[in-house]
């Protein structure tokens, strides 16, 4: 049986392994479950609820020379980085996708650093 299903609406829906209610989904952070078609969007630190076992996935571009770090600093043994990828590109630099894997209930805050310039975007992952 398949983690994922198009709604009426033509959008791709995940369904998420976790003990109670929906995933909370927030700017710059798609959680999926097992989908061959990850959801991302934009905006950057953020918090996000997910349950253990489940993906997250966080897309970052850049405007300038340089590049986020990887792998990312991880607060908490709650997540752990699987991989990151090169997606595309702005005009003026990288669009990065970042990997990661819920594996214990805790709080992780994850933080990206810029190669180059000094921006920092810190994200938190619940962990239920």
């Amino acid at each position: 049986m398949s983690k994922c299903r198009v709604s009426p609406h033509g959008r791709l829906v995940a369904r998420v392994p976790q003990p109670a209610g929906a995933a909370a989904l927030l700017l710059f952070v798609g959680i999926v479950g097992g989908c061959d078609d990850p959801v991302s969007v934009s905006g950057e630190n953020r918090r996000v609820s997910a349950g253990v076992g489940t993906e997250v996935v966080i897309t970052l571009g850049t405007v300038r020379p340089g590049e986020f770090a990887s792998p990312p600093e991880i607060s908490s043994p709650s997540l752990e980085f699987v991989e990151m990828s090169y997606v595309g590109a702005l005009p003026g630099g990288p669009t990065q996708r970042f990997r990661l894997r819920t594996v214990a209930r805790g709080r992780a805050v994850v933080t990206f650093r810029h190669t180059f310039a000094s921006r920092v975007v810190s994200d938190t992952v619940d962990v239920r």
